[in-house]
């Protein structure tokens, strides 16, 4: 089952309704330019054009490490691209919001096209002009204010290392906060020190504790500031999103966590969820470090290992000399070594084969791991990613 929950769906119907205004948009004027009767019409055209061109091009620069996980020979240099664009989270958003007032545009372009014979092509891209306006501005601001009306309360600030810090949060009164372990939610903020946008995080809380809390590594613009975040803050949470759940895997499966860094924080959630709910489940945790510090939680994990009768963790670091455990990083060498020592299956020839996978970390990584299960023919539908690259 996909685990779409309204939220989704309101995402995934926002994002299709302006991909097709777009497209739209570049191909109308085929409908035959003879057509343009107006000066004010066709000033209307050509202006909308130009604020979706450059609406286009800046979201694609804002969202341009997720395209570069496309083309792998441009991997290596994601941070320096991302150095040269210099575009932050807040001033990408704003070029962003460029695009309603595009829409509005179009519709009075649309609406001024002479023509008797045109009245089904200027209602079918109205409506889809208005749908595309309306999602926007109820995810924008008809929802911010409901949120801010029921706000969550900062419960307490833990620094889990030099870089990560975990926020707890305090659900407002008789609020549930419905998810399932792996999920993401988006957090707004109400510090006056920080920005107002919000900002996807993973929740690393069992989806049954009453209480909220998201582990973050302090890297991004944004990200760096939380230090200013303190107990009694108030926050807006919207979610929960994504499909990065164990719950969508048949309950027989064996699954492997494969973790890089700060992508140990799906992983948490699920595990502590399992402990109680199926603490009998083969699973193997592989988590690549650089070093022991930076394996938070630790104790943590160590206690769920007496709570699972089958799980097996596997940590890796890579600038641990005195480390006596896995060293580098994760590799062909070690996925084997580890799946070989813990078969579920011994009749199976490929142990690659027992398992579904969930990948989470660096895109570096998780594009090797990712490369590896494909060449071990592991099907698409087992191998479950979720990739940390804002």
């Amino acid at each position: 089952m996909e685990w779409f929950v309204p939220q989704d769906r309101r995402m995934i119907l926002h994002m299709l309704s302006a991909v097709g205004l777009l497209m739209i948009v570049v191909v109308h004027t085929s409908f035959g330019n003879d057509k343009y009767a107006s000066e004010i019409q066709a000033a209307a055209g050509g202006t909308a054009e130009t604020v979706f061109l450059w609406a286009t091009i800046f979201s694609g620069l804002f969202f341009s490490n997720y395209f570069i996980r496309f083309i792998p020979v441009l991997i290596p240099y994601r941070d320096k691209i991302s150095a040269v664009i210099k575009l932050t989270h807040e001033r990408c958003l704003l070029f962003h919001y460029a695009m309603p007032a595009g829409m509005v545009i179009l519709v009075f372009h649309i609406l001024l096209i002479p023509g008797q014979g045109l009245t089904r092509f200027k209602t079918c891209m109205v409506t889809i002009a208005c749908s595309a306006l309306s999602f926007f501005l109820y995810h924008k601001m008809i929802l911010p204010r409901i949120m801010q009306k029921h706000p969550w309360t900062v419960a307490k600030v833990i620094q889990e290392s030099n870089s990560v810090v975990s926020l707890h949060f305090d659900p407002p009164n008789g609020r549930k906060f419905n998810h399932h372990a792996g999920q993401f939610c988006y957090l707004r903020l109400l510090n006056s020190e920080l920005s107002d946008q919000s900002h996807p995080f993973t929740i690393s809380s069992r989806p049954e504790d009453e209480r909220i809390c998201v582990t973050v590594k302090q890297l991004g613009d944004f990200t760096t500031r939380l230090n200013k975040v303190t107990a009694k803050d108030l926050v807006c949470i919207d979610g929960a999103y994504g499909k990065f759940t164990y719950t969508r895997v048949p309950s027989h499966h064996c699954l492997v966590f494969i973790a890089g860094g700060i992508g140990i924080t799906p992983m948490l959630s699920m595990l502590k969820n399992l402990s109680i709910k199926d603490p009998k489940r083969k699973v193997i945790l592989i988590w690549g470090a650089r070093r022991e510090t930076d394996l938070i939680r630790l104790n943590e994990i160590r206690k769920l290992s007496h709570q699972m009768d089958n799980f097996i963790f596997e940590p890796v670091l890579s600038r641990a000399p005195q480390w006596k455990g896995a060293k580098g990083h994760i590799d062909k060498t070690i996925l084997l070594n580890v799946l070989n020592d813990h078969r579920c299956n011994m009749e199976l020839p490929n142990p690659f084969s027992e398992y579904d996978f969930f990948i989470c970390g660096p895109p570096q990584m998780a594009n090797a791991v990712l490369q590896i299960l494909k060449e071990n023919k592991i099907s698409n539908h087992r191998l479950h990613i979720e990739r940390f690259a804002f």
